[in-house]
């Protein structure tokens, strides 16, 4: 039998996978700032995603993208 599954549009699917990439990335040393939960390398100052000539839009603690 054939399953046919309809596809999402990658800006719908990648916000969400660019968070969880984000969350598992690693360090030898990682910090965490403020009140929030996430640890990375440095303090994230800002994000940019972009697909094509589409800015993708998505946060992570409270950090919006440009």
């Amino acid at each position: 039998a054939i399953k046919k599954e309809k596809g999402q549009a990658a800006e719908q699917i990648l916000p969400g996978l660019l968070l969880k990439v984000i969350h598992s990335l690693s360090f030898p040393k990682s910090m965490t700032w403020s009140y929030y939960q996430t640890r990375f390398a440095r303090p994230i100052r800002w994000l940019l995603a972009i697909l094509g000539d589409k800015n993708l839009e998505f946060n992570i603690e409270n950090i919006k993208s440009a």
